[in-house]
């Protein structure tokens, strides 16, 4: 905010942010219930692969493998099941942040709007003007 602004169209930046906010809101909430879902789809697919009768056994006889032969194998079936969930985790982070940022910008604007208010009654003003 680098031009000048009165009581009134802080007032107005205020409301914006608020309803910015609560539309980041129902957008973290979504984009949880999504990670939610990617990460249960991830899980079952990693117990069904492991629970396969094709799956390498673990142990110390001629036909099995070791348990880290046995995990590559799982991972690389699941592979597409866990991108999802990692970007499902790092929407979820960045719709997270951004309702941060957004409450941060609303505590500027409001102590900017005392501010004023405080300034008005100092100066006797009806219409300050702040530049910031």
């Amino acid at each position: 905010m680098s031009e000048d602004l009165n009581l009134v169209q802080i007032e107005r930046k205020l409301r914006q942010l608020v309803n910015d906010l609560a539309h980041a809101q129902r957008t973290l909430a979504e984009a949880r219930d999504a990670e939610v879902n990617a990460k249960h789809v991830y899980e079952a697919k990693r117990r069904r692969t492991l629970l396969s009768p094709d799956c390498p056994r673990v142990g110390r006889g001629a036909d099995s493998v070791t348990t880290a032969v046995q995990a590559a194998w799982v991972d690389l079936r699941c592979e597409a099941e866990e991108h999802t969930y990692n970007l499902a985790t790092v929407k979820r982070e960045a719709a997270a942040d951004h309702v941060w940022v957004l409450k941060d910008q609303a505590v500027l604007v409001t102590a900017l709007a005392k501010s004023v208010q405080i300034s008005m009654g100092l100066a006797g003003r009806a219409e300050p003007q702040w530049s910031g």
